[in-house]
C-alpha cells in the first residue's frame, strides 16, 4: 500500500558527523510501513526528483529516518525545522520477513544499519552485528538499538569501539556464540557479498537490502535495475530486500575435513558438526580452533555417557567435562594415553576461553590430532563399518 502523505516534522537533528535523524508525525504511514521499506521525499519545487530514504522506525504515529549529507538535496533537507511540512510517498518496496519465531542476526554497515532498526522493533529474538569507521559513527546506533535487541556486537575500522576491522571479520566468531535461523543484512555491496558468503558457508538463509539511486521509486524508470539469477529486477519494486543467493551467485564452501566421515555415520550426528567446525575454524585462528576443540570434546564425552551404561555412576550427575572425564569408569575405558590427550584439550580450551590465551600453530594442530584420536577411538568401539584413518595435516584450512 502506498499513499501520498502531508507530514509534519517532529525533529530533524544531527546525530554524528554529516548524519541526521529525521522524525515525522504520520499515524497512517507508521501503521502501513513494513520493516525494510522506504519512502520518496519531496524536498521542494526547486528539486525535480524526490529523494529515496529508508524507514528506520515506524511506531506510535512517528516515522524515523536517518540520512547522510551527500549532496544538494540532503543538505537542503537538513535545514528543515520542527513544525515544517514534508510531502512523502510511501511505503514503497518489499521488506524483510518479520513473521519468524526463531532468532535472527542482523548485520549492518554504515547507513545500512538504518533499515535493520525497523526489523529489530518487530522481531522479539534478534541480535545485531554493526560496523562503522569510527566510534563517533557507531555510537548513536548503539543507543537506538539498545532496547530493541539482545546482544550488540561492534566493529570499527580504527578500533575505537568494539573489535578492530570489518563485520565480516567478526561474523564467523559471532555465529559460534548462538544458533541463528537467518541473517538479515544491509550496507555497502561488498560487505553484503562477504556476509552472504559466510552465511552460505554456514548453511544459513541470508537476505540483503540493496541501496540504489532511483528516480520514480515505483518501477517505471528502470534506473535502479540489477542483475539476479532470475533476470533483471528493480530494487524499488522487487526489492529492496532480496534473497542473497539470488543476487550473489555463491555456493556453500565444500567441507573437506579429517572429521567429514562422521557425516556419514548417523550414530555420531550429535557431535559431527562440532568436530568439523573445530577444524574449519583453524582458518580464522589457532585460538578459535582450540576453543572449539574443547566444545567438540565435551560433545563426544557426553555422547559416551548417553550411549554406554558402564559410564553411569552415582557421581556422574554433573555434565561438567572435568567431572565426566575424571571418573574411574572413563579412565579405565579410554586408557591412560588417550585420557592424557583428552585432558590436554580440556586444559588448553579452558585457557583459550577463560584466560584468552593465544595459541600458536603447533598447539592448534596438537589439539586437533588429540580430538581426532578420541573420535577414532569412539568409532572403533561404537561405530558401524569402522575403518582406520590417519590425520592429514594438509586438510587443515590455512
Amino acid at each position: 500500500m502506498k499513499k501520498l502523505f502531508d507530514t509534519v516534522i517532529k525533529s530533524n537533528i544531527q546525530v554524528a558527523e554529516n548524519i541526521f535523524k529525521l522524525e515525522i508525525f504520520s499515524q497512517e504511514l507508521s501503521e502501513i510501513a513494513s520493516a525494510g521499506q522506504f519512502v520518496q521525499v519531496k524536498l521542494s519545487d526547486e528539486f525535480t526528483l524526490r529523494r529515496p530514504l529508508g524507514i528506520a522506525s515506524a511506531k506510535n504515529g512517528v516515522v524515523k529516518i536517518f540520512y547522510r549529507l551527500v549532496g544538494r538535496g540532503t543538505k537542503f533537507l537538513s535545514t528543515k525545522k520542527s513544525g515544517e511540512h514534508l510531502n512523502i510517498l510511501g511505503a514503497l518496496g518489499n521488506g524483510f520477513n518479520i513473521n519468524i519465531a526463531e532468532k535472527i542476526l542482523l548485520v549492518g554497515g554504515g547507513m545500512g544499519i538504518a533499515p535493520l532498526l525497523s526489523v529489530a522493533e518487530k522481531i522479539s529474538a534478534v541480535d545485531i552485528l554493526m560496523g562503522g569507521k569510527t566510534y563517533g559513527e557507531i555510537n548513536f546506533w548503539i543507543k537506538e538499538f539498545k532496547s530493541e535487541v539482545g546482544k550488540i556486537y561492534i566493529t570499527t575500522d580504527d578500533g575505537s569501539k568494539g573489535s578492530k576491522g570489518f563485520v565480516t571479520t567478526l561474523l564467523p566468531e559471532v555465529l559460534e556464540y548462538d544458533n541463528y535461523a537467518a541473517i538479515y543484512t544491509c550496507g555497502p555491496e561488498i560487505m553484503m557479498r562477504g556476509v552472504a558468503q559466510i552465511a552460505a558457508e554456514n548453511d544459513l538463509p541470508c537476505y540483503v537490502s540493496f541501496e540504489r539511486r532511483m528516480a520514480c521509486g515505483l518501477g517505471a524508470c528502470l534506473s535502479c535495475s540489477i542483475d539476479t539469477s532470475n533476470g533483471r529486477k528493480k530494487v524499488c519494486k522487487d526489492g529492496p530486500v532480496f534473497d542473497a543467493y539470488e543476487v550473489f551467485p555463491l555456493k556453500p564452501k565444500k567441507i573437506e575435513s579429517n572429521f567429514s566421515f562422521l557425516k556419514d555415520k548417523p550414530e555420531f550426528k550429535i557431535f559431527a558438526d562440532d568436530c568439523i567446525e573445530a577444524e574449519l575454524s583453524f582458518e580464522r585462528s589457532p585460538n578459535s580452533c582450540v576453543k572449539l576443540v574443547r566444545t567438540a570434546m565435551e560433545a563426544c564425552v557426553k555422547w559416551l555417557y548417553d550411549n554406554d551404561k558402564k559410564f553411569f555412576t552415582n557421581t556422574n550427575s554433573s555434565d561438567k567435562l572435568f567431572t565426566l572425564i575424571s571418573s574411574s569408569s572413563f579412565a579405565v575405558a579410554v586408557g591412560k594415553n588417550l585420557l592424557k590427550k583428552i585432558h590436554h584439550c580440556r586444559i588448553s580450551g579452558n585457557k583459550a576461553i577463560h584466560n584468552e590465551k593465544n595459541f600458536n600453530y603447533e598447539e592448534g594442530i596438537k589439539c586437533l590430532i588429540c580430538l581426532f584420536e578420541f573420535v577414532q577411538w569412539i568409532d572403533r568401539n561404537y561405530g558401524k563399518n569402522y575403518q582406520p584413518r590417519t590425520f592429514e595435516i594438509e586438510k587443515i584450512p590455512n
